[in-house]
């Protein structure tokens, strides 16, 4: 909506819809408020959200898609990824109300968990955690999780991606390795590449020996590292839930709420796979 200019002696009419259009200007600038927060607040990069079922306060929340009933804001949904922009509602939201969200500068949300589980706070089944690292910075926070967050934008990877000799990669449940070489016994062994379904452990590239000396076709296992076992990474899996999107059936929204496998992994830089192992020779038993 764009609000008519007034001067001085014009006469307007007060509505509702404008007064709360005033109220939220002032509380979203700091033009009153706590003096300390005023330039805080005045640097917010927020933006006007609604959502078909309402959201509470401080609902961490991501952009679907423009509204497509004519109203000037966006779609939103509860965020789950911390890679991807995310925001905070600022006041409680009834169906398909618009509010603002904030996305880069200070809202107040709870956050769960307890100040050894780290200093930010991170999307988690509808609400915020406390992580170690990440995008929003809690600034305060009482003993009952409301806190001060300063947010700033969505999480960037570090560094590069690591895509040298047996890189793992995920997709959906499944974990792919790049191709590397394996040196067992001296033998320079090509390790093509592989798949496998994806676990929480370490996962190891693996060759053995039988019982005549011969040697296994090199393999993925999760498993504790040993002689016949080469670390390669670490991976970490959680279960999270993701919303419905808008405008989907019930019989879709039943599919839709099944858990998804949010998969971590720690890759372990390996330039080649050592296997060293040794067996008692026959002739010396004799």
């Amino acid at each position: 909506m764009i609000h008519k200019s007034y001067s001085s002696g014009d006469k307007y009419k007060h509505t509702a819809r404008r007064e709360t259009d005033i109220s939220r200007v002032l509380n979203g600038t700091g033009i009153t408020g706590i003096g300390a927060m005023k330039s805080a607040y005045s640097n917010n990069c927020k933006v006007n959200v609604c959502h078909k079922d309402g959201l509470p306060a401080g609902t961490p929340v991501k952009i679907t898609k423009p509204d497509d009933e004519g109203k000037e804001c966006f779609r939103c949904e509860k965020a789950t990824d911390n890679k991807k922009p995310w925001g905070v509602v600022q006041w409680t939201l009834a169906a398909n109300e618009i509010g603002a969200a904030v996305f880069s500068g200070f809202a107040f949300a709870k956050v769960s968990g307890q100040e050894p589980d780290g200093e930010y706070a991170e999307p988690a089944d509808g609400g915020l955690k406390r992580v170690k690292s990440g995008t929003a910075r809690i600034v305060y926070a009482d003993d009952k999780g409301q806190a001060l967050l300063l947010l700033q934008g969505s999480q960037q990877e570090t560094g590069t991606t690591y895509d040298g000799p047996f890189a793992v990669s995920a997709s959906e449940k499944k974990l792919s390795v790049a191709s590397g070489w394996i040196l067992r016994n001296g033998e320079s062994v090509e390790f093509t590449g592989g798949s496998i379904d994806a676990a929480a452990g370490i996962l190891c590239v693996c060759t053995t020996l039988d019982e005549n000396g011969g040697w296994s076709a090199p393999e993925l296992k999760f498993c504790d590292p040993a002689p016949d076992a080469h670390p390669i990474a670490e991976i970490k899996t959680e279960e999270v839930k993701d919303d419905p999107k808008e405008g989907s059936s019930e019989k879709e929204e039943s599919k839709e709420e099944e858990k998804k496998l949010k998969i971590t992994i720690r890759q372990f830089p390996v330039t080649v796979a050592v296997i060293n192992l040794v067996m008692v020779c026959p002739l010396a038993e004799l």
